[in-house]
């Protein structure tokens, strides 16, 4: 939008209103923040999911796996301090509303997982 001839830039939810036509809103850890050496559920399948992030905060390497039991042979690599996951609709279709599973090679390994869902 134009005003007194100086472009007014949208806010962030008006353009993903516009591109997408939908409202979202953030979620942190919706169901568990630490991981261990057997398997867990960090992000239950959800259709109205339509971004997903996983950040390692640990020393240990973890695997994450959409709809399976993830193991280090089959599996996505998120490597110690910082390795990170990104699905997205444009990227990777459904993978974000999958649910996704995680597993650590050691227990207590701090995990952030950020959602971005359609609002209802």
């Amino acid at each position: 939008a134009s005003r007194g001839g100086l472009t007014v830039a949208k806010s962030l939810d008006e353009f993903i209103s516009e591109r997408f036509g939908i409202q979202t809103r953030g979620n942190i850890n919706p169901v568990v923040s630490q991981v261990g050496t057997a398997a867990v559920v960090v992000a239950r399948a959800n259709p109205a999911r339509y971004a997903l992030v996983m950040v390692n905060l640990s020393v240990n390497v973890m695997f994450a796996l959409p709809g399976s039991i993830p193991v280090s042979t089959r599996g996505i690599r998120l490597d110690a301090n910082g390795g990170a996951l990104s699905v997205a609709p444009e990227d990777d279709f459904i993978l974000p509303a999958l649910e996704w599973q995680v597993i650590a090679g050691d227990a207590a390994s701090d995990l952030l997982v950020l959602e971005v869902l359609a609002e209802a």
